[in-house]
């Protein structure tokens, strides 16, 4: 193979990963927003996982970004592909004893 080629070869490649990885963020996501309204107070942090997957945002202590309702110990916050430049968040609030206090959609914190 030539230089040219190997090049043409390794871009190509390159291109094809990131279109895979857009379109399944995207796929994810929108997931997220047709069934968010699933998650009911008092649902196990296992199940919002399982039904979710990893939060691609932040999965941690409850930040002041997304303003947690009393009794927050941690949090799962599901991002639009593009945030922040799109502002948009799906927050997932548990207590301490990792059951879901609270859930809701913000577009910008």
């Amino acid at each position: 193979m030539t230089k040219k080629q190997i090049a043409v070869a390794s871009l190509s490649g390159l291109f094809l990963i990131v279109c895979l990885r857009t379109t399944i963020s995207f796929a994810r996501f929108s997931y997220v927003e047709r069934h968010f309204d699933s998650i009911r107070a008092g649902g196990s942090r296992a199940s919002v996982a399982a039904q979710f997957g990893r939060p691609n945002y932040h999965a941690g202590a409850c930040s002041a970004d997304f303003s947690p309702p009393k009794g927050c110990a941690s949090e799962y916050v599901y991002s639009h592909p593009f945030a922040p430049l799109l502002p948009d968040y799906y927050v997932v609030w548990f207590s301490s004893d990792d059951r879901a206090i609270d859930a809701d959609h913000t577009i910008s914190p």
